[in-house]
């Protein structure tokens, strides 16, 4: 365990979401009003962040890590998060790790 590389570490506890949950992100501008421009489905949640699946179409196609964006889980007000992992291995599912701002 001491071996492992820093950002390897978690810092919280993983846990599968509701499975009828449904993220809401905006990836342009950080105004004051929160403007939702694409729906995610969580695969993974914890206190820091959340792991999402989105389809690989505008806003999200091209993004990449240390992007902005403002996410609104469930009954959760928006927060937020940066994107700290990208997996588009598929040409029609990207896979997104967000980090929570300020946690």
């Amino acid at each position: 365990m001491a071996d492992r590389k820093k950002d390897e570490r978690r810092r919280y506890l993983r846990y599968p979401p509701d499975p009828t949950e449904i993220v809401m992100v905006q990836f342009s501008g950080e105004g004051e009003r929160f403007t939702p421009e694409i729906a995610a489905l969580p695969s993974e949640e914890s206190r820091g962040g959340l792991r999402l699946v989105l389809l690989n179409r505008s806003p999200v196609a091209g993004i990449e890590e240390g992007a902005r964006c403002i996410v609104k889980v469930a009954s959760l007000g928006p927060q937020p998060a940066e994107v700290r992992w990208v997996d588009a291995s598929d040409s029609e599912v990207v896979r997104l790790g967000v980090q929570f701002l300020g946690n």
